[in-house]
């Protein structure tokens, strides 16, 4: 089953200046969705519930690929996508540390 169609109207469409494959869409329903481009056919990269009111807009954060801000009727937002370790687990990865092994 394809997850492209939806119940609800696309209102804000924005596509990413830096990484020229990703478009988001924000619906009226209050979801909004990061596509890739190139397996459109698929399910979103990621889907989003957090807002309760219309997506209105949409943008790409100039010159950081991972930023992007949406508004709603409420006011605007700004999420950052970006998915980083935190520096304690990645410290902990390499020194071999696992609380696993106890």
């Amino acid at each position: 089953q394809k997850s492209i169609s939806s119940d609800t109207d696309v209102n804000a469409v924005a596509w990413s200046n830096l990484v020229t494959n990703l478009l988001a869409t924000g619906c009226d329903d209050g979801t909004w969705a990061v596509w890739d481009l190139r397996k459109f056919d698929k399910d979103p990269l990621a889907r989003f519930t957090s807002h309760t009111t219309p997506i209105t807009s949409m943008e790409w954060h100039p010159t950081d690929e991972s930023m992007l801000v949406v508004s709603d009727e409420v006011g605007s937002f700004i999420y950052d996508l970006s998915v980083e370790e935190e520096e304690g687990a990645q410290a902990k990865k390499d020194s071999g540390d696992d609380d696993d092994d106890l």
